[in-house]
């Protein structure tokens, strides 16, 4: 995750020292956001309503598809662009954002939009008069990764949360070991250049794994000569493709996304662990994507034995307890039931226990040890200076700033995280990459380890692409029921959790206007589903008019109408259902973006009488008056 802070720190300052301390850091920052975005607008697309600017951060090619007369680099400038105004990628938000700009004061406002359908103004500055040097800035390169690194605790005594207790350990000091972290500027070693694969240097490299295989002596030899010699591979040539013979050289390039197909048993994941380790012995950094955790670490144990350690596993902290579990019982299924006697190599990979345990204040040697998710590794709180009276309520003994472990460096559940740093293979799953981060100890940046592995991987191998693509889809387009049971239906289980957390809190999150805010709008999510439940379970009619098993706003839009006023497939504007329906549309386009009416009126359209019956609807007590009043408006 980046941030726009640090290079608009000089712009900040001037305008709390105009504005005054009372206005939010976060209010500045979405000020100086939507300049960022209409400036943007203005290089991209001058002339361009100021509504429309989130068509260029969206994501997607809508100024393309409208021919827009883009610059020849607007595909990166767009691209960098994004870093700064994804959170403004919808219209809505968008519009939002606008709205609220508009109602800074005008003196520090770069731009003055009272319309959003008609371009924005630019203004003469008085205040941050250089902002638009630094938004140059940001459309050049991105904005640096937000976050710091945390500051090692020192010697004495701290405290860290364990369940609804502090629980206290006394530091000794610690000797300052060197810090084993990620290089976030680290590119490709090949540059990034295409990668050229010949038979002759695989079969060298296979040749080399049967040798070291050998001196290992450990199992079965694997025959990886052998086996890169007994499959066939067809490489595409001038638009077909070429069947390379037993004895003929083959050579393919992999330039951007490369597709390997065959079928099980075809020798796909042979060639993968071949090529992988050939790029270990060439000092080039290969990334694997398989599908379950016992797989990653076969193929780290694999690795690492033919390219001397380079190979280290992307895992998450939260299944750690479980996955060590796992592999304590293949073991055990294998005939080895004593516990002691694991020996195998992932167990390095999968520690739990923790250095603090045996400083704690009071511990003892019958004293239950941290569970896994107590340990202290980065919520480490220093005592807090002697300034308050410690009778006042608000007084703590302990700081709220955090620190880490200074044994980090050394601590063995945290190998797995140090080794990667070195690594010339990561193994890793989709989740592991997706949801795992380099520990803030380690490295203070908000960084994925997807982003991190995408930046110094000369290849990333996706194995069983299919079943990565389902499991990326469920994580970012999840299929998710609105209301069903208490365990799938994602209303209910977000009302039981807005519940229980604002009756433990005596509801003074309430306090937040966010939190308002989402809890105003689930109670009216809440009431709005009821209400639809309530007349599709009464109404078989209805549930036959609606037909399929979801519906939207838009899908119901049409149907209505298409009911009322029907057109023919070969119809013309002259017809007579055209004027009428065009008329329909526009006013339910204009309710459907605006439903309650508290938003910035955009369109001439007067829906007034629609937003009294909405709210009738959801919070009559007469449901009987309130059917007539529908029946009547509907008519």
């Amino acid at each position: 995750m980046r941030s726009i802070t640090p290079p608009l720190t000089d712009v900040f300052n001037a305008l709390k020292a105009f504005l005054g301390s009372s206005v939010p850091q976060p209010a500045l920052e979405a000020l100086c956001q939507v300049e960022l975005g209409l400036y943007l607008q203005q290089k991209m697309m001058p002339g361009s309503p100021a509504g429309s600017a989130w068509v260029l951060f969206s994501g997607y090619g809508f100024a393309e598809a409208h021919r827009a007369p883009l610059p020849s680099d607007a595909a990166k400038t767009l691209r960098i662009a994004r870093d700064s105004l994804w959170t403004l990628r919808r219209s809505r938000t968008w519009l939002d954002a606008l709205d609220t700009y508009q109602r800074f004061d005008a003196r520090v406002r770069a731009y003055d939009v009272p319309d959003a359908d008609a371009p924005a103004a630019r203004r003469d500055l008085s205040v941050a008069g250089d902002r638009f040097s630094v938004y140059e800035q940001l459309l050049r390169a991105a904005p640096p990764l937000a976050g710091k690194r945390l500051p090692v605790a020192g010697q004495g005594p701290h405290a860290f949360p364990v369940s609804r207790t502090m629980a206290v350990v006394d530091l000794p000091p610690v000797p300052r070991t060197p810090l084993v972290a990620h290089d976030m500027d680290l590119e490709p070693a090949g540059g990034g250049e295409p990668l050229i694969f010949t038979r002759e240097s695989l079969e060298h490299t296979a040749a080399e794994m049967d040798a070291q295989h050998a001196r290992s002596g450990k199992g079965r030899a694997p025959r990886w000569l052998e086996r890169l010699r007994s499959f066939d591979l067809s490489t595409k040539r001038n638009g077909t493709f070429h069947k390379s013979r037993k004895d003929e050289d083959f050579a393919f390039t992999v330039d951007g996304i490369q597709h390997l197909l065959g079928i099980v048993g075809a020798g796909k994941s042979t060639l993968r662990d071949i090529i992988a380790v050939h790029l270990a012995k060439l000092g080039k950094r290969t990334t694997i994507v398989v599908t379950d955790v016992a797989e990653v670490l076969k193929l780290v144990r694999l690795y690492d034995l033919y390219t001397d350690g380079a190979a280290a596993p992307v895992l998450g902290s939260s299944g750690r307890e479980r996955h060590a579990q796992r592999l304590h019982r293949r073991l055990a299924g294998r005939g080895e039931h004593r516990l002691l006697a694991h020996d195998d190599p992932a167990f390095a990979y999968l520690g739990t226990s923790c250095l603090l345990n045996v400083r704690r204040q009071g511990a003892t040697s019958t004293t239950e040890p941290l569970a896994y998710g107590e340990a202290p590794g980065s919520r480490l709180r220093p005592p807090s200076a002697l300034r308050r009276d410690p009778s006042d309520g608000r007084y703590s003994e302990w700081q709220k700033r955090v620190t880490s472990c200074p044994y980090w460096s050394v601590c063995p559940r945290h190998h797995g995280a140090r080794t990667l740093v070195g690594a010339l293979i990561w193994v890793a799953t989709p989740a592991g990459l997706i949801v795992a981060s380099p520990p803030r100890p380690q490295n203070g940046e908000r960084i994925r380890f997807l982003e991190l592995a995408c930046r110094r991987s000369d290849l990333v191998i996706i194995d069983e692409a299919d079943r990565v693509q389902m499991q990326l889809d469920q994580t970012f387009a999840p299929a998710v029921v609105l209301a069903s049971d208490e365990d799938t239906g994602i209303l209910d289980q977000l009302s039981r959790h807005k519940i229980r957390e604002l009756a433990a809190g005596g509801r003074t999150q309430l306090s937040e206007r966010d939190v308002e805010t989402f809890a105003a709008a689930l109670n009216t999510a809440g009431a709005a589903t009821d209400r639809l439940y309530a007349m599709l379970v009464a109404g078989y009619e209805l549930r036959k008019w609606v037909r399929t098993g979801y519906f939207s706003a838009w899908t119901l839009q049409l149907g209505l109408l298409d009911e009322r006023y029907e057109l023919p497939d070969d119809s013309g504007r002259d017809h007579p259902h055209h004027a009428p329906r065009e008329a329909l549309g526009k006013l339910l386009d204009a309710f459907r973006d605006n439903p309650f009416g508290d938003r910035h009126r955009r369109t001439e359209e007067d829906f007034s009488r629609l937003t009294a019956l909405l709210n009738e609807l959801l919070h009559t007590g007469n449901p009987e008056n309130t059917r007539r009043r529908l029946a009547e408006v509907m008519d």
